[in-house]
């Protein structure tokens, strides 16, 4: 019941659940600097670190890579969560086109 009831139905949410800890985890700087190991950099610490040198321009590679790692995912879940509302086409329609399906026939 487990494998072809339960999983089938929770693997969206697994699924969703992952990337929004994956997202938050990328960029989360205080618990890094806690938990890391001795010599060891993440992005977000060598960011942290040579923002707080004044090297900015240093920074500035690796702060567009965690945001460029963190949107790909986000852009991914808001696709699949846009495409299973009922209703979704893939081509937005304008306001006037749908008040002209909505028209009663003139006879």
């Amino acid at each position: 019941m487990l494998w072809r009831v339960h999983l089938p139905l929770l693997r969206p949410t697994l699924g969703a659940a992952a990337l929004i800890v994956f997202v938050d985890s990328m960029k989360e700087l205080p618990a890094t600097l806690l938990l890391r190991p001795f010599n060891f950099d993440t992005l977000a610490t060598q960011v942290f670190t040579l923002a707080s040198l004044y090297r900015y321009e240093e920074a500035g590679l690796s702060a567009l890579t965690i945001v460029l790692v963190s949107l790909t995912p986000v852009l991914l879940l808001h696709g699949v969560i846009a495409h299973s509302r009922p209703g979704f086409s893939g081509s937005r329609r304008r306001p006037a086109d749908t008040q002209k399906e909505l028209a009663l026939p003139i006879s």
